[in-house]
């Protein structure tokens, strides 16, 4: 393994193993000129080489000097001890040390290598730099870049960390999520979730090609949220302490489940607290006056009765460091061990403004999230298309602004009733009483597959009627197992 690690890092230093043809009479000038043109590094070599050979086990065995003629090397002489040209020799400088460091990816040396372009920063490069490149690279973010951008290349990026060549099939029953699905999880000892996850339910014929998969992975976040963390109605949540769960190590697999959903389609788990988020992109635990106003219960609770503002942020520290250490912060230690899994951990690293509203609620999500088809621009459909559009966007606005209080539903309720992901398009249907007949109502029509959502034109005349319409159609129509035309 070290000599492999070893040849690479020769063969980026534009050092690797090469192929030379040496002209029948070549004498040690000629030699010497070839191996400068194919080993760039050598044109700086000024203390003089010689050429070795290893007597077997490639080149791992004791090296043997092959000793120069009087007037140096020449093919002639060079032909025995090479075997006719079958042998692989060593340049061994006499008096410097090479520089090993790689060689910029756009070097004449690597012109005839495949190259391939890195997901998460562009840069193209040799298929042996990118090996190793990928493994260190954070990405760059270019100044016209905006945090929308960052968010969807972070999401390409993910996407192409999935191992489409293998599988991580699992087989739950609906009626008994998100446990059994965390078991099904964990069990799964002889595949990885970094595999294509492919979903049987338990009594159901279905063949999954992505519909069912993200079902489960909806359903799964939906579960998780309720039975792993806790919080007031929709707004952001801390995980519940539970040291089963944690013993179970229950939360590494929740952090697994979450790159998932991510990388493979399901919805993001937006509902944790701005604290738990920045302790999953850096590790470490920052304290500012917001989260101490946040968590007054939380620091009340934990003992500390004098006042709380930032100029006692030591004091109130002191009070919750042990609180927080012992009961949330391993729960959160555990999750962000699972979300190593596609690289995600480094993403939200690198990138955390640009990934917060994966994770973080309190955002109002914008229409232009949505893909609408529209109809001829200054047509009356078109303009009936655009004002439902509208309607949809105050909808949206409007059970944003109304979550945690008497409002049922969330944003990403309805966008998961939808098609449980974040990339929506918008289909409008004007004939329908002319393919039904005479009726009082239709229902928005939506499909997990496509990742669309159909309205009924004719029954969402007014911004009443939309909402009045939507919010049945989320409440009584919100499972993926349950018929979405009510």
């Amino acid at each position: 393994m070290l000599f492999r690690i070893l040849e690479l890092e020769l063969l980026q230093a534009g050092m690797g193993r090469q192929t030379v043809s040496l002209p029948e009479d070549g004498d040690h000038t000629e030699i010497s000129m070839l191996l400068a043109n194919t080993f760039p590094k050598m044109e700086d070599l000024c203390g003089g080489w010689l050429l070795h050979k290893a007597t077997g086990g490639s080149g791992r065995r004791k090296l043997t000097v092959i000793p120069p003629e009087a007037e140096g090397y020449s093919v002639k002489a060079l032909r025995a001890p090479s075997a006719g040209g079958k042998a692989t020799f060593y340049i061994v400088p006499l008096q410097e040390t090479l520089d090993t460091s790689p060689l910029p990816p756009d070097s004449q040396h690597f012109s005839k290598m495949p190259k391939k372009t890195c997901y998460q920063c562009n840069e193209v490069m040799p298929l042996h730099m990118l090996a190793v490149h990928i493994k260190t690279c954070k990405g760059k973010l270019s100044s016209d870049e905006t945090g929308e951008e960052v968010k969807a290349n972070v999401l390409h990026f993910l996407e192409h960390q999935v191992d489409t060549t293998t599988e991580f099939k699992l087989c739950v029953d609906r009626e008994d999520l998100p446990d059994r699905g965390i078991l099904q999880w964990k069990r799964k000892k002889a595949a990885s979730p970094a595999s294509v996850l492919k979903v049987v339910y338990i009594e159901e014929a279905g063949i999954d090609t992505g519909a069912l998969r993200k079902e489960l992975l909806t359903d799964m976040v939906s579960g998780i949220e309720n039975r792993f963390f806790e919080g007031a109605g929709n707004q952001d949540k801390n995980p519940k302490y539970s040291l089963t769960d944690l013993d179970n190590e229950n939360f590494r697999t929740i952090g697994e489940i979450m790159s998932v959903n991510l990388a493979q389609g399901g919805p993001p788990p937006a509902f944790l607290r701005g604290w738990c988020y920045n302790f999953l992109c850096t590790g470490e635990n920052h304290v500012n006056s917001s989260c101490l106003m946040l968590n007054a219960d939380e620091i009340i609770s934990s003992g500390y009765t004098s006042q709380i503002n930032l100029d006692s942020k030591e004091s109130i520290i002191r009070a919750i460091v042990l609180h927080s250490t012992t009961r949330l912060i391993p729960m959160l230690q555990q999750i962000r061990k699972g979300m190593e899994l596609y690289g995600l951990v480094d993403q939200m690293a690198t990138n955390p403004e640009a990934c917060r509203s994966l994770f973080v609620p309190g955002k109002i999500i914008k229409v232009s999230i949505l893909t609408p088809n529209f109809s001829e621009k200054g047509t009356s459909k078109g303009r009936t298309e655009r004002k439902i559009t509208t309607f949809l966007e105050d909808f949206l606005q409007e059970v944003e602004i109304a979550a945690g209080d008497t409002e049922p539903l969330a944003v990403p309720h309805v966008l998961q009733w939808i098609t449980g992901h974040f990339k929506i398009t918008c289909n409008f249907d004007h004939d329908c009483r002319e393919r039904l007949g005479d009726h009082s109502v239709c229902y928005p029509i939506v499909s997990a597959c496509t990742q669309t959502v159909t309205f009924p034109v004719q029954h969402l005349s007014t911004y009443t009627d939309f909402r009045r319409i939507m919010s049945e159609a989320v409440k009584y129509g919100g499972g993926f197992h349950r018929s979405r035309v009510l």
